[in-house]
């Protein structure tokens, strides 16, 4: 990721308008854009699809105080590198923000960054609207997110009360999209009550079943979340980015985002330096670490019960940190040798993905 205080110069921005950066936001962009560039690799493959389409429905500026780009212009830089590779696709960013100013410098740090360039399948629109009202008017956008095509939605607001999850709950109830939603954790105990009047949840029983209630209903139309944990120095938990994907291979390439930005680690805290990764323990020791615990929940969870590999892959997805790559390897194989469970060989020996496992 590179940086570009010198355009705040060279376009006359004014810096009040501009926020400083903390490093969990470093990471956060980190971990979304490269969970965007494992999705182009994916969807710019597959020839039903013509739309590919990015919103960032809180965009800011742009650019932090410091020059590194937000969010949706660094999704923009690899926009541009794939839409010269997959010039039969279109490539479209959408960027909404409350405050005028912060949509005339995006503009601004979005033109020049597009200058020179002759990108005639990427096209990026701006809108000036509170959330809500933005999330609301998605209809306007009907002729690019509907039909065989690619949507992630981006929601980062700065607190809790700031966004209605009903208007997130109907945009991924009406559209084929991803959503990385982040879900103020730290600001429930004053501002869970308005999720309870929004979402009529009456049922929850105490503020903290927020974020599963949630979940919950996010299931019930057909959608698989993740969460990925924020901390702050104390190790207090500040936010969680909650994914939503309608198919169990967004899990997966999200997975290999999670291990790729935070090398294992359960959730991410602020007292790390930014040689963040560097200081983590190996990758190994986490492997080793994460195994135990997935194996034990695979076994806790479906004792005396034969599985499919699917059902299995699932379960490890979405109820643990460890990503596919890891599951024969690092769980069923260990689980065999130590008799807690039963391969059925139905295609042979070393055919694991095909096959039933029968839990003792």
């Amino acid at each position: 990721m590179e940086n570009y205080v010198y355009l705040i110069k060279e376009l006359d921005i004014n810096k009040k308008f501009l926020q400083s950066k903390k490093d969990q936001t470093l990471y956060k962009i980190k971990y979304i854009v490269e969970y965007v560039k494992n999705w182009l690799f994916v969807f710019c493959k597959r020839k039903d699809i013509k739309n590919i389409n990015f919103i960032d429905s809180m965009c800011n500026a742009g650019i932090y105080l410091d020059g590194d780009l937000g969010t949706a212009t660094e999704v923009l830089l690899l926009f541009q590198e794939f839409c010269i590779n997959y010039p039969e696709k279109n490539f479209n960013i959408f960027v909404n923000d409350i405050n005028i100013n912060r949509i005339d410098i995006i503009k601004k740090i979005i033109t020049k960054l597009q200058s020179k360039k002759n990108f005639t399948n990427l096209k990026v629109q701006y809108f000036n609207k509170d959330v809500n009202f933005f999330l609301k008017d998605s209809h306007i956008l009907d002729n690019y997110l509907k039909g065989m095509v690619a949507t992630i939605l981006f929601v980062d607001p700065y607190n809790f009360k700031a966004v209605n999850p009903k208007n997130i709950y109907e945009f991924v109830k009406t559209y084929y999209c991803e959503i990385f939603y982040n879900f103020f954790s730290s600001d429930i105990v004053r501002n869970g009550e308005l999720y309870i009047k929004n979402m009529n949840a009456e049922e929850i029983k105490t503020i903290n079943d927020i974020e599963e209630n949630f979940k919950s209903k996010i299931k019930k139309i057909n959608k698989m979340s993740f969460s990925y944990i924020f901390k702050n120095s104390k190790k207090t938990e500040m936010y969680k980015i909650i994914f939503i994907t309608p198919n169990i291979e967004g899990i997966v390439k999200l997975k290999d985002a999670i291990w790729k930005v935070f090398g294992g680690k359960l959730f991410y805290f602020n007292d790390l330096n930014k040689n963040q990764l560097s200081l983590f323990n190996s990758e190994i020791s986490f492997v080793e670490e994460h195994s135990n615990i997935a194996k034990s929940k695979l076994t806790h969870n479906f004792s005396l019960q034969t599985l499919s590999f699917k059902k299995i892959k699932d379960f490890i997805l979405l109820k643990t940190i460890m990503k596919e790559g890891q599951i024969i390897n690092n769980i069923l194989k260990p689980l065999i040798s130590e008799g807690k469970i039963i391969k059925m060989n139905k295609n042979g020996k070393k055919n694991y993905k095909d096959d039933d496992y029968e839990i003792l």
